[in-house]
């Protein structure tokens, strides 16, 4: 049964008013987006979040930490930046608070402009998937001597060696990292094949002047806090590790030829180099194709007061078009009632009134 023709013009109204404030909304959501990363003032042409790689022994931990309590919009493993507390608890080594990435996950990573993994390389697959963004990495490098004898420190570990050149006298030092940590890292990362649309690398020494170029891609929290260090490591046998540095020059030519994470940072892309020249800016435009499509340009000034303007209009309008069909079919239904037009002259009106109406809705579905 068919409602009474004022009901069906009143929800007429009704849809035509809904149509324009989803429309408003939909350009504003789509004007919102442009801002949703910091990023966007390097132009890229598309959203890009920064995808900090914590290779174990180049002070991840405290990297992240920083971050978040310098930044907006950081999400890692060691902190977020919206839960950070204003006086940093201190940390010794085997109680650091981790995020689980089952967590991060969870909580997304739409709304992050750098996202820190202390993961597998392959987690960066879902970091891409539900970020909605291009990853621009950002690995940090350091000696393979001397991060591969940080990383057997950490395992309490001092390698057995002999005053024998090559693999013979130093091979041990190599066997330190656990298989979990270098894992990190994997060539199916890098550009232009790999998960990042561009890759990035910065010495592990040179933490201030990263830290400083940061500052032109990232937002600077309101307030930021102190500086915290994780400590994750006990104090390194100096005196002991000196009877090694025979070892050094070997140890470093065969980390770099058997261990992609070490090749790599023996090639690589410096991103201070690149921030400081702003030529990193092509890199990453060069890989356009292989990430999602550029986002849409934020309406103009015009359009936007043109559509707030009809927005106010258009219920208006839609109301006294509304009573004037009331009242043309009241003039119709007294008529009827007399006689005149015909029942199939008003059967026929209401069918094509009908017909109208579900063109209507179902323009509006779509």
């Amino acid at each position: 049964q068919r409602a009474p023709m004022h009901k069906r013009l009143s929800m007429e109204a009704q849809l035509t008013s809904l149509a324009i404030v989803n429309l408003l909304l939909g350009l504003n959501a789509g004007s919102l987006s442009t801002q949703t990363s910091s990023l966007h003032k390097f132009h890229f042409g598309f959203n890009a979040t920064l995808a900090h790689v914590h290779i174990p022994k180049t002070a991840g931990s405290s990297f992240n930490a920083w971050a978040a309590r310098k930044f907006e919009r950081v999400c890692g493993h060691k902190g977020y930046s919206f839960d950070q507390p204003i006086e940093f608890p201190h940390r010794n080594r085997g109680k650091r608070d981790k995020i689980s990435f089952s967590l991060m996950k969870d909580r997304q990573f739409i709304d992050c402009d750098m996202v820190s993994l202390e993961s597998g390389w392959n987690a960066w697959n879902q970091v891409k998937d539900r970020s909605q963004t291009a990853l621009v990495g950002l690995i940090p490098c350091r000696e393979p001597f001397d991060q591969l004898l940080s990383m057997c420190n950490h395992e309490k570990i001092f390698p057995s060696v002999n005053k024998q050149k090559g693999a013979a006298g130093c091979g041990a030092v190599l066997e330190c990292p656990r298989e979990e940590w270098m894992s990190r890292f994997d060539n199916k990362l890098l550009p232009p094949t790999g998960l990042f649309a561009q890759a990035f690398c910065y010495d592990y020494s040179d933490l201030n002047r990263t830290a400083k170029n940061l500052e032109n891609l990232l937002t600077l929290r309101k307030r930021q806090l102190s500086i915290p260090f994780y400590r994750t490591n006990r104090d390194r046998p100096k005196e002991k590790e000196a009877e090694l540095e025979f070892c050094r020059d070997w140890v470093n030519k065969e980390a770099r030829r058997t261990e992609p994470y070490f090749k790599y940072c023996s090639d690589c892309p410096d991103f201070n180099t690149a921030v400081e020249a702003e030529t990193w800016k092509e890199g990453v435009r060069a890989a356009r194709e292989l990430v999602t499509p550029p986002i849409a340009k934020a309406p103009t000034e015009e359009s936007v007061n043109l559509l707030v303007i009809w927005a106010v209009l258009g219920p208006l309008l839609g109301g006294m078009l509304a009573v004037l069909l009331y009242t043309a079919a009241s003039r119709t239904k007294q008529k009827d009632t007399a006689g005149r037009p015909g029942r199939d002259e008003s059967t026929s009106l209401g069918t094509e009134f009908d017909t109208e109406l579900e063109a209507l809705v179902a323009s509006d579905r779509e």
